[in-house]
């Protein structure tokens, strides 16, 4: 078993980072860390632990799946409540990646969609 792809997930959370108009600055003051080491995980020079991957999920506003749903090896094919699930954890993790106007313009589309 090979370790986790530390440049994937570095490049990801650049990103996002960027989609939000974020500097590394802004990311590093929430993680009371410095820029420098939000670039070195950026570029995997660095690994990252689980604790520090969840404060960077919620600064960036999204699940810390988004950042390791290519490092999954498992795929479950089944025709039940998992393949739901699945959906909705596909549709959550593009919601997350959109800025706020699309999000609402989502929602609005949603919202025709049930009536």
């Amino acid at each position: 078993m090979s370790g986790l792809d530390y440049y994937n997930i570095g490049q990801k959370i650049r990103k996002r980072r960027i989609s939000m108009e974020f500097t590394q600055k802004v990311v590093a003051n929430s993680l009371h860390t410095n820029p420098a080491h939000i670039c070195n995980i950026e570029c995997g020079r660095s690994g990252i632990s689980l604790d520090t991957l969840i404060l960077i999920a919620n600064t960036l506003e999204c699940s810390v799946d988004y950042f390791l749903c290519d490092e999954y090896t498992f795929h479950h094919v089944s025709g039940g409540a998992q393949d739901e699930e699945s959906m909705y954890d596909r549709v959550s993790e593009k919601i997350s990646e959109c800025d706020f106007n699309k999000r609402e313009r989502i929602l609005k589309l949603l919202e025709l969609l049930s009536t």
